[in-house]
């Protein structure tokens, strides 16, 4: 079983009840019940309590932080090896047409590192050859 990787989209999809929460949720019910594995670097953290925090959803965002804690979720710090990946995979992967954030390439290098899949909503993935992307639907979340 391949890890899962979910990026801070997926994330909020779910929070905030977006089209696509279903499928994450069936994501996070798998991962619960362990029959997948999941992680996050600590910066999906950081980008979800900016983004929450903005919307004046700071509370929704401790929630969800618990959540993820409770679900199982492990939650990585950056190290040095990924700090240094992701910022060739930044460098790889941004162009002036299309870019690719500093928190997607460490997502991508959080991936290559635990041989993990992302779960992503993001368009800015659909470049990537590293690792599979997947966008979770509802009864679909091989």
């Amino acid at each position: 079983m391949a890890l899962i990787v979910i990026d801070t989209c997926a994330i909020l999809k779910y929070a905030l009840d977006e089209a696509g929460a279903d499928g994450v949720a069936e994501i996070f019910d798998r991962i619960e019940k362990r029959k997948d594995t999941a992680a996050i670097p600590a910066t999906v953290l950081t980008e979800l309590f900016a983004i929450l925090a903005k919307r004046n959803l700071a509370r929704l965002a401790a929630e969800i932080e618990e959540f993820i804690v409770a679900t199982g979720i492990e939650i990585v710090p950056v190290s040095r090896d990924m700090a240094v990946l992701a910022g060739f995979l930044k460098a790889k992967y941004a162009s002036a047409k299309k870019g690719f954030s500093y928190n997607d390439a460490i997502i991508l290098a959080l991936a290559i590192e635990y041989d993990g899949k992302i779960c992503t909503y993001d368009s800015e993935f659909d470049r990537v050859t590293e690792v599979t992307i997947f966008q979770p639907s509802s009864s679909t979340s091989e």
